[in-house]
């Protein structure tokens, strides 16, 4: 390696990549929170009658599915279609995972909080990847990690700290909207109160990137060594 980083340097730079590995993973899978399907707040297993379950399925079958959600992402959700047999509306689970159809709306993101996280968590997750590339280089190329390059590296850092960390925060704001309660969580749940929901994996890898970016941040002012002859050379500004 021939960059111009001291060795806290090295150092800074693969935890760079591996912080915007580990946020951006943590952002994209669905599992921030796990549940059993309910349906009007039930959980499914224990919805007995008036309701009409496609192919044929019962409560029973349909609750070994989990229901999982993110700030932006779903796996697994509720849709009603027309039971030819029975001439009614019967529930089904669609069994996919993807992102929301909309923003808002019926068929969008169920909560203001969680809109909030979707675009500071993909932001944050976004800084870390673009500071990871310039970290990557750096490892190798003479001159491209500068004094500005270092300090905008550092802020972009503590920038997607706050964005990652908020993310966190006000992820479980969301659990009181209605189609949570409804679908997922209970009717006992709120904001801060999980209800029948548990955290998944991706939450708590999302929490601990957060403190993890926080320390690597706290490396950039003593990542790049002070080597008088990239002066000369016209490297470093």
């Amino acid at each position: 390696m021939c960059g111009n980083l001291t060795g806290c340097g090295y150092l800074w730079a693969m935890l760079s990549i591996i912080v915007a590995a580990s946020t951006s993973v943590g952002y994209y899978y669905a599992e921030w929170i796990t549940t059993q399907p309910h349906l009007s707040g039930r959980a499914v297993s224990n919805v007995t009658t008036g309701t009409t379950f496609c192919e044929g399925k019962n409560a029973s079958e349909l609750a070994e599915t989990s229901f999982t959600f993110s700030t932006f992402r779903r796996c697994n959700y509720w849709t009603t279609e027309e039971d030819e047999n029975e001439g009614t509306r019967c529930y089904k689970i669609v069994h996919k995972c993807g992102r929301y159809k909309d923003f808002g709306g019926d068929e969008g993101i169920p909560s203001a909080a969680w809109q909030a996280g979707a675009i500071m968590g993909g932001t944050g997750a976004g800084l870390l990847i673009m500071v990871a590339l310039v970290a990557f280089f750096a490892l190798f190329i003479k001159g491209i990690f500068n004094k500005y390059v270092a300090g905008m590296c550092g802020f972009f850092q503590f920038l997607a700290f706050g964005l990652v960390a908020a993310t966190v925060i006000v992820y479980p704001l969301g659990f009181d909207a209605k189609r949570i309660q409804s679908e997922a969580c209970g009717l006992g749940a709120g904001q801060f109160d999980l209800g029948t929901c548990s955290f998944g994996w991706p939450f708590w890898l999302s929490a601990g990137s957060a403190i993890a970016i926080l320390l690597v941040a706290c490396l950039s002012p003593v990542a790049r060594k002070n080597d008088e002859s990239l002066y000369k050379r016209g490297y470093v500004i």
